[in-house]
């Protein structure tokens, strides 16, 4: 059975791998982001980049990425559980949520360091209407703002910067603190 792996990327070398993963027939996703960047004499443009500057995502069964290592050799390394060498497969609902969000919107997005706790995870909302549409996650207070948050296994959490009306979300589970 496919499910989705993490792997940290080393010196940026998401090209290579995508073609190595490509040619395995093996699905991969870079989340990018949009940045404007400034030239010498002053003009401004946008331009694509990897949201994170050392991961990717790839769809793979249990006897590919275990030979990961080997396949990539020294270009990145997979997310293993903390403490042991078994790799750590990410929810295919939280992936379909930060495919999703990071597809739709190369602005309105953050990566973010606060880490959604469990008195954070006791209801989690769906997004019903705006840009967000579709978009499952936890409301989380940030610098002062109640913000939509989209955790990744633990990985890493995206948080919203645009304002989400809370007429455009509903509760869709509860659990207990």
């Amino acid at each position: 059975m496919k499910q989705w792996y993490a792997l940290k990327v080393f010196y940026n070398r998401f090209s290579a791998i995508v073609a190595t993963l490509e040619r395995d027939g093996v699905e991969s996703y870079v989340p990018k982001t949009v940045v404007e960047v400034t030239t010498s004499d002053g003009r401004t443009s946008e331009r694509e980049r990897p949201l994170s500057a050392m991961l990717m995502f790839l769809c793979c069964d249990e006897a590919y990425i275990g030979r990961m290592n080997k396949i990539l050799c020294e270009k990145a390394m997979v997310y293993h559980y903390p403490g042991t060498n078994d790799p750590a497969p990410i929810p295919g609902e939280e992936m379909e949520d930060f495919i999703t969000v990071t597809t739709a919107m190369h602005r309105g997005l953050e990566l973010t360091n606060h880490q959604v706790t469990s008195t954070d995870r006791r209801t989690k909302y769906l997004v019903t209407e705006g840009q967000y549409k579709g978009v499952r996650g936890y409301l989380k207070r940030i610098r002062g703002e109640k913000r939509l948050v989209v955790p990744v296994a633990d990985l890493l959490t995206l948080a919203t910067t645009s304002y989400i009306p809370s007429a455009f979300l509903t509760p869709i589970e509860n659990r207990p603190a």
